[in-house]
């Protein structure tokens, strides 16, 4: 699970991160993703090369990515939305990163929403209680903007393997 707040459209730019606790329990922490969102926004060409050695992976729409060992996962789109994402680092300039720890507050509405659709099951931005992003994160603090981001993987993924998965975005139409 991860969460992002942006203060633009544009899903890599001024970005402040943290991930619940499934992340967490992959070994994951809040901090290895800031800074994976840090290297992708100073050196998004790198970024794009990385994400390029993930092409020879697919079988049609069927993923096999490294750390599940064999075993694949069934995307929506294929090898096109990598091909995508990979156009749209190499179109980036260096932006500024986001530095190298992430917000507590953040981390806490991201903790609520991961304890209360973990509970249920559901796949949703709204918690239960019907609360949005935005209002998870006013519980904790104050914040210009927020958006959410929600990360579904392996447990065996690494901080670089989230960032990276959340920029292809299979599956979701406007990337955002």
């Amino acid at each position: 699970w991860l969460k992002l707040r942006s203060t633009s459209a544009d899903h890599l730019a001024h970005m402040d991160v943290l991930l619940g606790e499934l992340g967490c329990m992959a070994g994951v922490s809040p901090d290895d993703i800031t800074r994976e969102l840090t290297w992708v926004r100073t050196q998004p060409k790198e970024a794009a090369t990385v994400l390029r050695k993930r092409l020879p992976n697919y079988k049609g729409k069927d993923y096999f990515p490294p750390e599940r060992e064999g075993s694949s996962v069934v995307t929506k789109e294929g090898k096109a939305v990598v091909e995508e994402a990979i156009k749209y680092l190499e179109s980036l300039e260096t932006m500024g990163g986001v530095g190298t720890s992430s917000e507590l507050a953040l981390g806490l509405a991201a903790e609520d929403h991961v304890a209360d659709i973990g509970y249920t099951g559901v796949v949703s931005h709204s918690s239960s209680d019907g609360s949005c992003a935005a209002d998870r994160v006013s519980r904790y603090g104050r914040f210009r903007s927020t958006a959410e981001s929600l990360w579904y993987g392996s447990a065996k993924a690494d901080a670089r393997t989230i960032v990276l998965d959340l920029i292809v975005d299979d599956g979701v139409a406007s990337r955002g």
